[in-house]
Order: structure tokens, then sequence, then C-alpha cells
């Protein structure tokens, strides 16, 4: 570790005080300046964040996937050996989605705009198909279970209703309030993959119609617009106003062209 790695930094202070290097002396030296005059940014010296992620990367990418130089260990790579010599009685760890399965923490949450606040902080997806997940997912009032772990809340796992988790996320990194290029070019990927989420939608749906059609399949608005281009025998159809069947035979009062003043005459004298 240290003659592989701490020794990468120019303020490696050695395996003892008493044989710290000269430049880690002036490196600290520089630093207690530094700190007096408020530009501790300036220092040489890394954040702790910074040395554990690279130590984690270099343990992980170098160091378990090498061959070491070691009697007994010539031939087998850390990982490899550490796979080979396993106790029988210790069980492997237990799968990403099988961890989160087991997880004491669950609470139900709804998905807007493909991410999920919880926990005072607003998660999205790790990776493509987490993201892709939660984008088809959003929109709806459905809440889905969200499992996770108070002491490691940075990575959550969503589940449907029969358990099944369909994505993991993460918390999404704040940008400033500032127009320096970092953040812009921040919020341009934002935009730009929620713009190739909306087109990847719409193409899905554009192939499932032609899927549809395809297949002789005619939609029920369709289907009353074509049986509306029929011709349809209306006699039969019931109308709000009632139809009078016409008369079969010639009423009794119907009078021709000059009949009615003589009638009139003849009742008269039937009634004297």
């Amino acid at each position: 570790m240290h003659q592989r790695f701490d020794r990468r930094f120019a303020t490696y202070c050695g395996p003892s005080p008493d044989k710290r290097p000269a430049p880690c002396i002036a490196a600290l030296e520089r630093h207690q300046k530094l700190l007096a005059e408020g530009r501790a940014d300036e220092s040489d010296l890394p954040l702790a964040s910074e040395f554990i992620r690279a130590a984690v990367q270099w343990i992980n990418e170098e160091y378990n996937i090498r061959t070491k130089d070691v009697e007994g260990m010539e031939d087998p790579t850390p990982d490899e050996a550490f796979e080979k010599y396993r106790w029988s009685e210790q069980q492997p760890p237990p799968a990403p989605h099988i961890l989160a399965a087991l997880l004491a923490e669950r609470e139900q949450r709804s998905i807007r705009e493909g991410s999920i606040e919880i926990l005072s902080r607003r998660y999205v997806g790790v990776d493509d198909a987490s993201r892709k997940a939660l984008h088809d997912h959003s929109g709806t009032k459905k809440k889905y279970t969200v499992a996770f772990d108070y002491p490691d809340a940075d990575c959550l796992a969503v589940m449907d209703d029969d358990g099944y988790i369909f994505a993991f996320a993460e918390p999404e990194t704040l940008l400033k309030l500032s127009k320096d290029a970092a953040t812009q070019n921040a919020i341009g990927a934002s935009m730009r993959e929620r713009k190739h989420r909306y087109h990847e939608t719409r193409s899905q749906l554009n192939e499932l119609s032609k899927r549809e059609f395809s297949t002789g399949y005619v939609r029920q608005n369709d289907q009353m617009l074509q049986i509306g281009r029929l011709p349809i025998d209306i006699s039969q159809v019931t109308v709000h106003r009632p139809r009078l069947a016409p008369p079969t035979t010639e009423p009794e009062n119907r009078l021709v062209p000059g009949q009615a003043a003589d009638r009139l005459v003849e009742r008269i004298r039937r009634d004297r």
C-alpha cells in the first residue's frame, strides 16, 4: 500500500515521522500558511474524500486483479485467492437485488420526472437501465416501494407491487446557481437526457401502433367511424316524435268544393 499507492502523492509522509521526506515537510508548512490566510483550496494536500475514492479505485482496479511477488502467492491474484481459499462456513455476499430486498426500511413514494424524493433528497437512476425504468414509471399517482438503509442511503432500490426491483437510484448531484461551464454542461446533459427519453417513448408508441395495424387490429374509434360511413336503414330507427299511421278510410266530413252550403241548408231544415 505504501510503496505502490501512497508514494504517488507528493505529500507522502513516509512510514514514520523521523523518515518523513523533505517535500512532505515543505508541503505541510505551505499548508499551514494557506490555512491561516483562508486559502486552503490552494493546498497540495488532497482532501480525505479524494484520497478515499482514489484508494478504493486502486484496490479494486489494480491491486486485486494483479499477481503479487509474494512467496506462496505468485500465481493467483488477490481476487482469485480469496475465492479459492474462502472459509467454507462463510456465505458469499448476496447480490445487490437480494440485499436490497432484505433491507428493513421501506417507504412508498411516487415517481415524478424520472426521480424519487425521499430523505429530503432527490434520487435518480444509477445507470441507463434504471433511468429508463424510472422514466417509464413516471407521470402516475401510483406509489412504489423504496427499500433503503439509513446508514447507507447513497443507493436505494425501487420495487413494484410484486417485490421485483426494476431500478436502483442514487442522490442527484446538486448544481451551483452559476453560469460556469461545468454547471451549464450538467444542465445541458440533463435536458438532453429528458429529450432522449421523450423521443424514445414516442418511437415505442409509434412502433406499437404499426404492429397493431399490421395484425388487422382496428381501434374502437375507427370501428365507429367505419360503421358511420356504411348505408344504414333508418326506417326502424326510433325517434322522439311517434309516427302516425296513414288513414285507411276516407274521412266522413270530407267535402268537395260546393257541398258545404247545400249540407248547411239540409241540416237547418232537419232541425226544424
